[in-house]
């Protein structure tokens, strides 16, 4: 770690950073993508097995997936330079995503949608594919947010704490634009529902709206910093 903040590496111009890294941090999230897809289609295949058997073969199958993901996660990560505290927030962000995770199986749990104790030694392989797609999504979330900052020059402390932040929460919040207000309709048409919590839920898709669109602006914007990019290298 530098003396200014930053990871030690070299940020070349936000032109070649942007174009250099865009497409190879693509593919490396379709790879983790696969890869929790993967996963999740083991989880289904190994149903019909012994939960003792099923235990041991998710452990050592989620140990090897879960270490890849986060292998070519944080190398979608390290293709941006970041300082200190867009580190911090990153880490801040990822743990908090993840508590939110354990909270929302156990809802759902709850709820009936899964399978009753879910969050249990039994399906801990379950739970720990959920936690790591949430992992890796976030993430890869951050990477976009870092994006951003060395396409659009951002050197300010709170431009880029909110653009990493909002890359972070871009597919929660894509998710919460539909989500929320199927649920903030339901406890309208259901008063007597004893779980009615309107208010959160009007809250938290407002959230939704402002994190997807300081995403999409940012979006719009590289795209046309690179439209004008590819127009001054094709001149003569």
């Amino acid at each position: 770690m530098n003396v200014d903040g930053t990871n030690g590496l070299q940020a070349p111009p936000a032109e070649e950073s942007g174009q250099s890294h865009a497409q190879k941090s693509l593919r490396l999230f379709c790879a983790i993508v696969a890869l929790n897809v993967a996963g999740m289609l083991w989880l289904y295949v190994r149903t019909g097995t012994s939960s003792y058997i099923g235990v041991i073969m998710d452990f050592f199958l989620h140990a090897a997936i879960g270490g890849i993901v986060i292998y070519l996660a944080f190398r979608i990560l390290f293709a941006f330079p970041f300082r200190t505290l867009d580190l911090l927030l990153i880490v801040l962000t990822l743990s908090l995503g993840l508590k939110v995770t354990l909270n929302m199986l156990q809802s759902l749990s709850v709820m009936g949608v899964i399978a009753p104790g879910f969050v249990s030694l039994e399906h801990a392989g379950g739970v720990f594919q959920a936690c790591l797609f949430s992992a890796s999504m976030l993430l890869a979330g951050g990477a976009m947010g870092l994006r951003h900052c060395v396409m659009l020059r951002l050197e300010r402390r709170w431009p880029r704490a909110l653009n990493v932040s909002c890359g972070m929460l871009a597919l929660p919040a894509a998710a919460g634009l539909v989500t929320f207000p199927i649920l903030i309709l339901r406890d309208i048409v259901m008063p007597e529902s004893a779980a009615r919590i309107t208010h959160v839920l009007a809250v938290l898709w407002l959230g939704s709206i402002l994190v997807s669109l300081v995403n999409i602006t940012n979006f719009l914007k590289t795209m046309t910093l690179e439209s004008v990019i590819d127009a001054r290298q094709k001149m003569p």
